[in-house]
């Protein structure tokens, strides 16, 4: 970062600190501190040269030397004298002064041998810098002893606007109290938490001990393995804690995760638990968590994470201190948790968000950030996103889906049985992944001995926002002047609005606008105070931070947005552009008939450019296991024009040429993209038609990668009993697409809970991949390695 830029950003930051809290610090460091935390580094940020390089095996003693241009381009060598204190004429610091005059005297006197041009020179100028002041006597004294006009003085008055004006960090925690900060964590501030515990919420905050169950994060690498004396590499499936990115090994992580799984409560659920430690042991070891929303982070005119964080530390603590020093930044005690960049609309602020990130991680190299997203196409194409260490949530196995279960449940003890018959229904469900989200909002919207069982997530979602829109206020005695129907249909406007605009946030009197107008231009007149007390602040739907609201969880306000899409609404336009997927997903999700609307849309994608074209596919077989009311021969016609887009883009990417370099890592990108999309249900009962049809395709470069989405829909439905027998047969032989079913393998043996017999098949999938697939591994890691990322060395292994 340029050092314009930072004085930019520092100085609006660090105004509240005194001037009198500035001298205190400066008089309290020794006179080694003094030169090295402040004088030195602020030459360098005026553009100085460290003398160091340049000058010969010289004994500089407390001397610092620095080099510049002067207008001509010609060197000048700067001397710095540094002293501890105030100097005067005063008997009782007479010593020092005369200690500075004679040491000045010398330096003024040396010639310094240059390494480059191997020429003595002598000082251009010299400083004498003092933590304290320099009276005007003792300035005078110096300058008639020296009788030398090279000779300056730069005392703690000086120091301070320059600092201020150049340097403005150091000041960064000189007034810093860690503890009211961690009280403030411990007590769960991520925003209005306060007010949303007084409401009977619906989907009450997991990130707390009492609700919070084991995430799991995962991912493959690389590991080396000796057999028989000869070195080959393996892969490698790790799986962990999600907790664990407290300590991540990496100071810039990456946690990928589909909506709902568990990404926003991991990094409370960090911040909670690190701080409660920190308060019962000792606070000087204690790691500083900051969980900051991306939405929040882009609208800064001029992103910089260090000091968005000491005024957001300041802000929850509730005073005018940090909660952190410099000294803690470099201990590297603090941890940046940055939530949610796929909410951030706009390429521009994720890449500003991205780069703010790795700027932190060069200035700060002991403190880590940890960065979620969902795992959407831009973050392939995001340049820095490559050098983040990456992690995937894990799927919710059958224990942690129990025990989301119990804890939504707190009121109701159900059986064993019960619980696994549930979750069935949750799996059965169209458009749905099982995840602590969507587990928790069945739970809470359906009754156990219920036979309407939702069959879509739309229509679950619209189970359990019927209740936060108004049921539970009937049962509190509250009076409502809106009924939920009148109260959903504005916040489906109010969403979708806030959708076109690509924001998150809105301010109370834009939404009372938009929901006021829409139901007036229907003939319902409205009371702002009243909609906007039923609608936002009764329901536990939003987040209320001052004037400002925004939906508690973004799925809410796709859930909303994707509900206002008018029916001849350019829907191609909208399924382009990966911020509208999920919410055409819900707006398929009401209309689950709609399957000559998804015909049209792949009709429509034939025009369009790729990677346009790539993404209504992606979102066109999504929005596809939402249409359960849909003809199947028609869903499964769908299905194909969605694979042929997705094996055409897979052609497109391989001969792209900048994406030629990476062809493994961009192959398996596009498998962990597309592989939601691609599992329609409906193809394990006609899996035999379909490999027929994709074995006999008018185009014959594009038949084994057919036969690849049909299978990769099988394997994400773990019907692996067809894939083994693909491969048996030699259908699929293409490396490039063997090493994306052989992670798919890895993960259902690893993560996946399935049967034995399933978890036996995966692994058959694996002896089958591993003879094409190995070589691959190498080229991968060179492929990573070749982006600059940072491989963990692994150890050999001999398991000869």
């Amino acid at each position: 970062m340029s050092a314009h830029k930072e004085k930019d950003t520092y100085n609006m930051r660090y105004t509240h600190i005194s001037r009198l809290a500035k001298e205190r610090y400066l008089k309290k460091l020794s006179e080694d501190e003094f030169r090295d935390k402040v004088v030195r580094p602020l030459f360098l940020r005026l553009g100085f040269t460290d003398g160091r390089d340049l000058c010969g095996p010289t004994e500089f003693g407390r001397d610092a030397i620095f080099s510049t241009r002067d207008e001509f381009g010609a060197r000048r060598l700067v001397g710095v004298q540094t002293k501890k204190g105030s100097l005067n004429l005063a008997s009782q610091a007479k010593d020092s002064l005369i200690s500075a005059e004679t040491q000045l005297n010398t330096a003024l006197k040396v010639a310094y041998r240059m390494i480059d041009t191997k020429h003595n020179e002598f000082l251009s100028a010299i400083y004498l810098c003092t933590s304290g002041a320099v009276n005007e006597a003792a300035r005078a004294h110096i300058n008639d002893q020296l009788q030398d006009s090279r000779v300056r003085f730069l005392d703690a008055n000086d120091l301070i606007s320059s600092v201020d004006e150049n340097f403005p960090e150091l000041w960064l925690g000189i007034e810093s109290d860690l503890t009211p900060y961690l009280k403030a964590i411990a007590k769960a501030h991520f925003g209005d938490e306060q007010r949303l515990a007084q409401l009977p919420l619906l989907l009450p905050d997991a990130f707390t001990e009492d609700r919070y169950v084991d995430l799991r994060i995962s991912r493959q690498t690389p590991r080396l393995r000796r057999v028989r004396g000869k070195v080959e590499q393996v892969p490698r499936f790790e799986d962990r804690p999600a907790t664990s990115l407290a300590r991540p090994k990496s100071n810039l992580t990456l946690l990928c995760g589909d909506p709902g799984s568990g990404k926003s409560t991991v990094m409370k659920r960090i911040a909670v638990m690190t701080v409660t430690r920190a308060l019962e042991n000792d606070l000087r070891d204690s790691t500083i968590p900051v969980f900051i929303r991306a939405t929040d982070l882009a609208r800064e005119s001029s992103i910089h994470l260090l000091p968005y964080a000491e005024e957001l530390s300041r802000k929850i603590s509730g005073g005018n201190r940090s909660a952190f020093s410099k000294e803690d930044i470099d201990d590297g005690k603090l941890l940046i948790l940055i939530d949610a960049l796929d909410e951030v609309a706009s390429d521009s602020a994720r890449q500003a968000i991205v780069t703010a990130a790795r700027e932190f991680a060069t200035e700060c190299t002991k403190c880590s950030v940890v960065l979620t997203s969902r795992p959407y196409s831009f973050l392939s194409s995001l340049p820095g996103v490559e050098y983040f260490e990456r992690w995937d949530m894990s799927s919710l196995g059958w224990k942690s889906a129990c025990d989301v279960l119990d804890r939504a449940l707190t009121q109701k003890k159900i059986s064993p049985s019960v619980k696994k018959e549930t979750l069935r229904k949750i799996h059965s469900l169209h458009g749905i992944e099982l995840s602590p989200l969507m587990v928790t909002v069945f739970a809470t919207a359906v009754s156990f001995d219920a036979t309407d069982i939702p069959a879509n997530i739309t229509e679950l979602f619209k189970k359990f926002t019927e209740l936060a829109l108004g049921r539970w206020d009937a049962s509190k005695g509250l009076g409502e002047q809106f009924q939920a129907p009148l109260k959903d249909f504005a916040l489906c406007k109010l969403a979708f609005e806030m959708h076109v605009e690509r924001k998150t946030r809105v301010s109370r009197s834009a939404a009372m606008t938009v929901m006021s107008r829409a139901l007036a231009e229907r003939g319902h007149e409205s009371s702002d105070e009243s909609l906007l007390k039923e609608s936002i602040d009764r329901s536990g739907l939003f987040r209320i931070d001052g004037e400002d609201i925004e939906f508690r969880h973004h799925l809410f306000q796709e859930f909303f947005a994707g509900r206002g899409v008018e029916k001849n609404t350019n829907l191609a336009q909208l399924a382009s552009d990966s911020w509208w997927r999920r919410p055409l997903v819900f707006y398929f999700g009401q209309r689950p008939d709609s399957v000559d609307e998804l015909i049209q849309l792949m009709s429509d994608a034939r025009l369009l450019e790729r990677p346009a074209a790539s993404e209504v596919a992606l979102t066109t077989g999504l929005a596809l296991q939402a249409c359960y009311l849909g003809l199947v021969t028609q869903k499964i016609e769908v299905w194909k024009a969605c694979a042929e887009e997705l094996a055409r883009a897979s052609l497109a990417v391989r001969n792209h040429p900048e994406l030629k370099e990476h062809p493994i890592l961009s192959s398996i990108m596009q498998v962990l993209e597309a592989k939601d999309s691609v599992a329609l249900s409906h193809l394990i009962d006609h899996y035999e038609a379909v490999a027929h049809w994709c074995d006999n395709h008018a185009e014959p470069d594009m038949r084994e990668k057919l036969l690849f989405w049909l299978v990769t829909a099988l394997m994400e439905h773990t019907n692996v009993s067809p894939v083994v027998e693909f491969l048996r047969t030699k259908k699929i032989t293409d490396p490039l697409l063997l090493i994306g079913l052989d992670i798919q393998a890895h993960v259902c043996v690893n993560v996946k809970a399935v049967d034995t017999t399933t978890k036996s098949l995966a692994t058959e999938v694996l002896k089958l991949t591993e003879h094409t697939v190995a070589h691959l591994r190498e080229k991968l890691l060179a492929e990573l390695k070749s982006l600059n990322l940072e491989h963990n060395g692994e150890k050999i292994v001999d398991v000869t």
